[in-house]
């Protein structure tokens, strides 16, 4: 699956790359699955879209595994990465006023 992921990024289909790394993670939390390269380059950060990562951080989760602690913190550290930068190009694309820019997690994750 990891590696159906980086073909759809080198085809330039990131929403489908990231769903894909989703669902490995999901089943092996315990890889830093997203430190793979490909995952912090700039093209994909650029073009992922935002409800394509909101569904990968779902897959994350379909296995129950226990994902709280200082090494899965760790691991996730590129997943929290990317959820900055497309949040930031989602909120620049919509502009002020929209509301958007002014939510604000109850709480910050602990990196």
């Amino acid at each position: 699956m990891s590696a159906r992921a980086y073909f759809f990024f080198l085809e330039g289909n990131m929403d489908d790359a990231v769903t894909a790394l989703g669902s490995v993670t999901g089943v092996r939390p315990d890889v830093a699955w997203g430190a793979a390269p490909w995952f912090g380059d700039a093209r994909f950060l650029g073009a992922v879209g935002a409800e394509a990562l909101a569904e990968a951080w779902l897959r994350t989760l379909d296995y129950g595994h226990d994902l709280d602690g200082d090494e899965m913190r760790e691991r996730f550290a590129p997943w929290f990465h990317a959820l900055d930068v497309v949040t930031g190009r989602r909120e620049a694309q919509l502009g002020e006023g929209s509301g958007v820019s002014s939510f604000r997690p109850i709480r910050e994750p602990d990196l």
